[in-house]
């Protein structure tokens, strides 16, 4: 079986989360070395020990991705350890910082939720370019959301972090395709959290999203991962500064919100 990502070595930030996992299973089997960039040192070193005990190769890195220094030395150690630097997954991000409206965002919040969500992604970028420079050869992907180009009540931060995600996508690309460098995107929509999933409000929250999207299911992290190896492998080596959604048809249509317009509809008799 041909291995996809054979001698290609990645760095996964956000890699202890449901997608973060799936990605570095999935680029494991296909034959990729890896570093799990995550601040879950449990979680982290758990899962390094898992794909070693496999036969993979892969190293667990603590990294706050509000910190320039741990960036910086990820960066430098995942170069001491394989040798180079060929892939940047920058899946690392926190919803629900601020979730008010705009006049309720505090400049604390708005800092914070730039800093996690936009920077820490620019920062990995910025350190990891002049290694794939020096081979002339990079594949960067990044991870947006529906809420970018979507009106949204609340997370009026997150969103607009997450648009910057799209033109930094566009902006790595013109600037570095030239280098051999691609950069892509991917916009998921709404998918089911680890952390809530089974609880009464996960189980509620997903049946109110399912009513409005013409789609069978809600999203899994397992679906991201497909999506994220054809950006990062051969694959997809003409495709440079796009923004793929996968969202299960969310954003392809103009939404009924039945139970919204019931009680609109309510109010006008």
């Amino acid at each position: 079986m041909s291995q996809k990502m054979k001698d290609r070595v990645a760095i996964i930030t956000g890699g202890c989360g449901g997608v973060g996992i799936e990605v570095s299973r999935t680029f494991i089997k296909e034959g990729a070395s890896i570093v799990i960039a995550d601040m879950n040192d449990e979680v982290g070193n758990a899962l390094a020990d898992e794909m070693k005990a496999a036969g993979g190769n892969a190293i667990f890195c603590h990294v706050d991705v509000t910190k320039e220094e741990d960036i910086k030395g990820c960066v430098e150690k995942c170069v001491e350890t394989y040798g180079k630097l060929d892939t940047l997954i920058n899946i690392a991000c926190v919803m629900g910082i601020e979730t008010g409206y705009i006049h309720e965002v505090t400049s604390e919040m708005f800092d914070k939720d730039i800093s996690i969500n936009l920077k820490g992604s620019f920062l990995f970028t910025k350190y990891a370019l002049p290694e794939m420079m020096k081979n002339e050869k990079g594949s960067i992907v990044n991870f947006s959301a529906v809420s970018a180009i979507r009106g949204m009540i609340g997370h009026s931060v997150y969103a607009s972090a997450k648009y910057g995600m799209e033109c930094l996508t566009r902006m790595i690309a013109t600037q570095y395709g030239k280098n051999g460098i691609r950069a892509n995107c991917i916009r998921p929509g709404v998918m089911t959290n680890p952390n809530w999933e089974d609880t009464d409000f996960g189980k509620e929250y997903s049946a109110f999203m399912l009513s409005h999207m013409p789609a069978t299911r809600i999203g899994r992290a397992a679906d991201a991962a497909p999506v994220v190896l054809f950006f990062a492998c051969d694959d997809s080596c003409y495709v440079n500064g796009q923004t793929l959604t996968m969202d299960g048809g969310l954003t392809c249509h103009e939404p009924q919100w039945k139970e919204d317009l019931a009680e609109f509809e309510k109010g006008l008799r």
